[in-house]
């Protein structure tokens, strides 16, 4: 995998725990703010949601330096003995938690975007036939 879909999996990853708190801050945040204004519980709302779209962005960022880290020496003394030395990456544990499903996540994940924005296609070409071809409420309904 490369180091920019490795980035892009640790970010999706993060994503899940970013979601979770985000959602208990604004819950926590709406229950203090119950008593106010729907526009005060809105822009509340609205700026969480800004928050959950700049945190995978700003996840990748600090993740993707991270995968071209220098390599960590493990047996300082063996180039002095002339063994060969075994070099791991400095992230090498927190990759090792994910090495297991990390190949799948980016496919899983892009395969979603493209089933429900062609879903959301299907829902707007669906909407404009209904426009076009549907009839009219009963004005009782209406009233």
């Amino acid at each position: 995998m490369t180091p920019m879909a490795q980035a892009l999996t640790n970010a999706l990853l993060h994503f899940i725990w970013q979601g979770i708190a985000a959602a208990l801050l604004l819950a926590l945040v709406l229950v203090f703010l119950r008593r106010s204004s729907p526009t005060a519980r809105y822009v509340a709302s609205c700026i969480v949601l800004a928050l959950l779209a700049i945190a995978p962005v700003i996840t990748m960022g600090i993740v993707y330096p991270a995968a071209f880290a220098p390599r960590v020496s493990v047996a300082a003394s063996a180039a002095d003995t002339g063994a060969q030395v075994l070099s791991i990456p400095q992230n090498v544990i927190a990759r090792a938690s994910v090495d297991a499903i990390d190949g799948w996540i980016l496919p899983m994940w892009t395969a979603g975007v493209i089933l429900f924005g062609l879903r959301l296609v299907w829902a707007g070409g669906h909407a404009s036939v209904l426009r076009r071809h549907g009839i009219p409420a009963d004005s009782r309904i209406q009233s």
